[in-house]
């Protein structure tokens, strides 16, 4: 039987695969400080901080899989909080491997971002750059198993400020008003996070395990089109406006491979492609429902 503790459970993209997960029947326990918001008979929680490694080591004991969703997930605010970034994010999933590696885990699973690959993200990527780094060490030294899934642009209902399509959506209900900071130019691929957790398919079900992974959507969309498209769903009420800001600094304009990020060598793994997607219209449109009953 597979026993799942997954760290960071309670969170934006943990909760999709936890949920992925138990309605799959699989037997999880969640490790995180916010109990979740949803209930299975499957299902434990263990209140905890991953800083905590003896309670993170404990935690693991019992379970021969171990994924790490937990973290400094807000990109804006990482520079200004470095050494709680690191905390979380390097010496946190250290803590988790650490406990991995003790209790002899089948699989670790490690939640990383595309930003790996830019000049951009500042100590957000950073700290993700270095625990990939360990944790190919973990794999090299220890013959710990792993995959490292490497997230693009996700968004969906249970979202909250810092990311991109929740801050525009709440911006237009609350403000009549769309401001993004950028040129509009911008290119993304966004993944509805309901999506991104089929991945746990691959993951779990794989005789031969892929080790970097990347989840994106498969359509490039401008910035500017998204705004267009948020737009049409208000009736083209809105106001737009593109300012280039400090925040524009730290993100990547249209692709986070840079020649200029020497210092990170690294596989470039696969591209996860899955049989559906949910459309962006229909996302964004699921997205202004949840936040208006979120009043």
């Amino acid at each position: 039987m597979k026993k799942i503790i997954i760290f960071g459970g309670s969170g934006f993209i943990g909760s999709y695969f936890c949920e992925y997960l138990l309605k799959k029947k699989y037997v999880i326990t969640i490790y995180d400080l916010t109990k979740p918001y949803f209930s299975y008979k499957n299902m434990k929680f263990i209140k905890g901080n991953i800083v905590n490694k003896n309670d993170v080591i404990n935690a693991i004991k019992g379970h021969n899989f171990v994924m790490n969703f937990a973290g400094w997930a807000d990109i804006e605010t990482a520079d200004s909080a470095h050494t709680e970034v690191i905390d979380q994010n390097v010496i946190g999933n250290l803590n988790i491997l650490e406990g991995s590696r003790k209790h002899k885990v089948n699989k670790f699973v490690y939640a990383s971002t595309m930003y790996v690959f830019s000049k951009y993200g500042g100590f957000y990527k950073a700290s993700k750059q270095i625990s990939e780094i360990i944790v190919n060490q973990y794999n090299q030294k220890f013959g710990l198993n792993f995959s490292i899934l490497r997230f693009g642009s996700l968004y969906g209902p249970g979202s909250s400020k810092g990311n991109s399509v929740y801050d525009l959506i709440t911006d237009a209900l609350k403000n009549k008003q769309l401001n993004y900071w950028g040129s509009g130019e911008e290119i993304r691929q966004f993944i509805h996070a309901r999506d991104a957790a089929k991945i746990c398919d691959v993951i779990f079900n794989e005789k031969n395990s892929r080790q970097y992974l990347t989840v994106s959507g498969l359509e490039d969309i401008k910035i500017k089109d998204l705004l267009d498209l948020i737009n049409e769903t208000f009736d083209k009420k809105l106001k737009i406006s593109c300012k280039m800001n400090k925040k524009s600094q730290i993100h990547y304009k249209n692709t986070p491979f840079s020649v200029n990020n020497n210092i990170f060598q690294t596989n470039m793994g696969e591209k996860i492609i899955f049989k559906s997607y949910t459309d962006i219209r229909q996302g964004i449109y699921e997205m202004i429902a949840y936040l208006k009953n979120k009043k």
